[in-house]
């Protein structure tokens, strides 16, 4: 996609905890408190996903998104080798 294609105007979006001369000139400044960042990025990824606002042909060539997560992904696959799993007797 083209920035400015077909005249449409951007949005400059700043997020930052400090309002600074960017923000000043931003379109939007969302301010996060401490600790908020990690679930504001993942409100971004998953906003990204669900409306399909990615470059799929760039994702599935050019980066290893793709491997991330296979359908044959289990809770045990995400646990570190050194982890015992122990049964109640």
């Amino acid at each position: 996609m083209d920035p400015g294609s077909q005249g449409q105007r951007r949005i400059f979006i700043h997020v930052d905890p400090r309002f600074t001369r960017t923000s000043a000139k931003a379109d939007i400044f969302a301010r996060l408190r401490s600790g908020t960042d990690i679930a504001f990025l993942g409100g971004m990824i998953k906003y990204i996903l669900d409306n399909n606002l990615y470059d799929e042909f760039y994702v599935k060539n050019y980066t290893n998104a793709s491997f991330f997560v296979s359908p044959r992904y289990n809770l045990m696959m995400g646990f570190s080798r050194g982890i015992t799993i122990f049964k109640s007797l």
